[in-house]
């Protein structure tokens, strides 16, 4: 069979402990990349997912092994077989990866940021084998591509993703669209920190119709396990902390609930421990991003979090309180967050509060 064959997701000659009684990571070749089994029985099982950088999440996926995560990270374009942009991804590509690692654990997550989180929402709303969805820097709506599609053009505009052979309803980016002088930043082109088009969508999402909006929108209302948002109120790329909120309110006019980790000067890329920050990172500096990292590594048990380069503590005060009693918790106050995750069961069989802005 080929690399690309949806029936070979294994390439066994590429399995290898990385160290002596460590995790054992294996190569995928369908979807192209890595799982990670850690040394013992897994405490959950993680599908870890990137934006429309493409960029594979190898190291994401061993950091969560080490503290008792079956990881995988995948590339879903670009690869053998694949789109050659993020254009007509069909989420059923996603299932070969999903089925080993619901034969890891019952207690399956799906973490994706940017365009991954608009995946990860995606695949939870539809297959309720999945426990926990982490979105970071989310979507409540299904957006147009951000690359080439199989016919090697970017346009005319076309879903980002396809379910049973049909695209899903869509957003359109608007046309002329021209970024304001503060987000080319001082360099005429782009924001301080990178890519700015956080007008452009807001733009573009201003500009569709009523029907539009309401086809294209995320159907969370689906999702049977607990969903986590963590969002940063200078997000340049897209209006995230909005898109949360929208997130928010859906489910909650369904009675389900959500968790939301905000922090209004924080960007689009969460950093977690031992992570170099990528190039380009988008509004990631300051005492508010570093909050927000700590607070997603604590979904996934890390004790420390960095930001732009920089490792902090973990916080003892609310944040962790607030964690601790989302992720029940709270007879083992420095038990891992992860032995707790994977612990959960669906929202909405445990009536669990809803949880709106953690403090500052």
């Amino acid at each position: 069979m080929t690399a690309a064959s949806p029936c070979l997701p294994f390439s066994p000659a590429r399995s290898q402990p990385l160290d002596d009684d460590g995790p054992v990571e294996h190569l995928l070749s369908a979807p192209p990349g890595v799982l990670v089994d850690p040394s013992g029985e897994p405490r959950c099982a993680v599908l870890v997912l990137s934006g429309s950088s493409g960029r594979l999440e190898a190291d994401r996926a061993r950091r969560l092994a080490a503290h008792g995560a079956a990881a995988a990270a995948i590339t879903y374009f670009g690869g053998p077989g694949q789109p050659p942009g993020l254009c007509e991804v069909a989420l059923e590509a996603f299932t070969p990866v999903l089925d080993l690692l619901a034969a890891r654990s019952e207690h399956l997550v799906v973490w994706g940021a940017s365009k991954g989180a608009e995946a990860a929402l995606l695949l939870a709303a539809a297959d309720e084998r999945i426990r926990t969805v982490i979105a970071v820097a989310p979507t409540a709506y299904v957006w147009a591509n951000t690359g080439p599609g199989a016919d090697r053009n970017e346009r005319p505009w076309r879903s980002s993703w396809t379910r049973a052979g049909q695209p899903l309803p869509f957003l359109a980016l608007v046309n002329g669209w021209e970024p304001s002088a503060a987000e080319r930043g001082a360099d005429g082109v782009h924001g301080v920190d990178g890519v700015a088009v956080r007008g452009w969508y807001e733009a573009s999402l201003a500009a569709a119709g009523g029907e539009q909006v309401r086809a294209a929108s995320i159907p969370v209302e689906q999702i049977h396990g607990q969903v986590v948002l963590a969002a940063g109120g200078d997000d340049r790329v897209w209006p995230s902390t909005r898109f949360a909120d929208d997130i928010t309110q859906r489910r909650a006019s369904h009675d389900l609930t959500t968790m939301v980790l905000t922090e209004q000067n924080a960007g689009h890329r969460v950093v977690l421990p031992g992570e170099a920050a990528a190039g380009g990172v988008v509004g990631c500096c300051g005492a508010a991003a570093q909050r927000l990292t700590r607070a997603s590594a604590r979904v996934c048990g890390m004790p420390r979090a960095r930001c732009c380069g920089s490792a902090h503590r973990d916080p003892r005060g609310d944040l962790r309180g607030h964690l601790r009693w989302y992720l029940r918790d709270r007879a083992r106050p420095r038990a891992s967050a992860l032995s707790a995750l994977s612990a959960l069961e669906p929202a909405a069989c445990r009536g669990t509060p809803t949880i709106g802005r953690l403090p500052g």
